[in-house]
């Protein structure tokens, strides 16, 4: 009997999980330095994200068109790597990939610590790594 205790009491905490559901606003601040050695400009983003928990990873779609998918791990998801469609302007085709990072949910607080890389190639050649990050507040229903 103990057992059958423990084990509904094992299930109801698992039940209890973060819940990633929602939509987003806030800043991410990138920063980054280049191949050549020069620092990428230091530059800061509105954005705005609908997180879609699907029970073992939470998704969304950034605004390039690739799709995100981090594993979910309680209250952090660690992010697998995506790319998106490389976009040529004067020349330069510019590649950009997330190769990983964190989300840290905390009630209405949504953390992100995201790693990438661009890749530039055409009239300017290079890579630069690149740190993103920021934190996001969860809008209301």
């Amino acid at each position: 009997m103990r057992n059958i205790a423990t084990l509904i009491l094992a299930s109801g905490l698992v039940a209890c999980g973060a819940d990633w559901n929602g939509s987003y606003v806030g800043t991410l601040s990138t920063t980054g330095t280049c191949s050549d050695g020069s620092e990428v400009t230091p530059s800061k983003s509105s954005v705005n994200l609908t997180l879609r928990d699907d029970g073992d990873t939470v998704t969304w779609e950034p605004d390039c068109g690739a799709t995100a998918i981090a594993d979910i791990d309680g209250d952090v998801a660690n992010l697998r790597q995506y790319s998106c469609p490389a976009e040529t302007n004067n020349g330069t085709t510019a590649a950009i990939t997330v190769n990983g990072g964190t989300l840290t949910l905390n009630d209405n607080s949504l953390r992100m610590d995201l790693d990438g890389e661009i890749s530039l190639s055409g009239a300017v050649t290079g890579t630069c790594d690149l740190t993103i990050q920021g934190t996001l507040s969860r809008l209301e229903d």
